[in-house]
């Protein structure tokens, strides 16, 4: 999985896999860590969605993201094409670190044929009391 960059929030790791580069097996979680800053002199609302192009697997792949041990999102992959927002307002400057695991459910082996799905996360901000 990787981040796409933007104008108003800084992305480390930038440009390379924070996920598992490569297949994901049934029991084999890929874990990974993205750390988001807000470079504007607002702060804002950061949404996460996901862009994957395999329709099978992404209904099969579940997704678990935290800030801190704060719940973001879990659920499919599927679920994460619409845009879900991290209620937390980004302040001006502040960092935020994401904790990501993914996992295909164990017995989905067959079905997912042990492909890889290559997946990009877009990060959408909004200044706080805009619209994103």
């Amino acid at each position: 999985m990787l981040a796409n960059l933007t104008g108003e929030l800084e992305v480390s790791p930038a440009g390379k896999p924070f996920l598992r580069d490569g297949f994901l097996l049934p029991g084999d979680p890929a874990r990974g860590t993205l750390e988001i800053r807000d470079q504007t002199p607002k702060p804002l609302l950061v949404s996460l969605r996901a862009a994957a192009e395999t329709p099978d697997l992404v209904r099969l792949l579940q997704v678990e993201i935290r800030a801190g041990e704060r719940l973001v999102y879990r659920g499919t992959l599927a679920g994460l094409r619409r845009p879900v927002r991290d209620e937390q307002r980004l302040e001006v400057g502040a960092a935020r670190r994401l904790s990501f695991r993914a996992w295909l459910p164990e017995g989905s082996g067959e079905r997912s044929g042990n492909r890889a799905a290559e997946t990009t996360l877009e990060l959408l901000s909004a200044p706080v009391g805009g619209r994103s």
